[in-house]
């Protein structure tokens, strides 16, 4: 019986909102490698270290609450 704790550790996203189109792709196989490894292995903990935003949102017009949405909207949900 395995009872090791699977950690995913993130760190330092830097999502820009002014280039949101570009970071889709590489969004895009993120979630795909990390939905294979959650089947695959499973992952118990998820741990974000790091920024979500780049700049204090300045790809948001400084709009942290609007950037912190959009990384939710884009990583968080799916």
């Amino acid at each position: 019986m395995d009872k090791s704790l699977r950690i995913l550790h993130l760190s330092d996203f830097h999502l820009n909102g002014d280039k949101l189109k570009q970071a889709e792709h590489v969004l895009e196989y993120m979630i795909k490698a990390l939905s294979e490894i959650n089947m695959e292995k499973g992952i118990d903990v998820i741990i974000f270290s790091g920024d979500f935003l780049e700049k204090g949102g300045e790809g948001f017009q400084h709009d942290i609450l609007s950037g912190l949405n959009v990384f939710k909207e884009k990583v968080l949900t799916r």
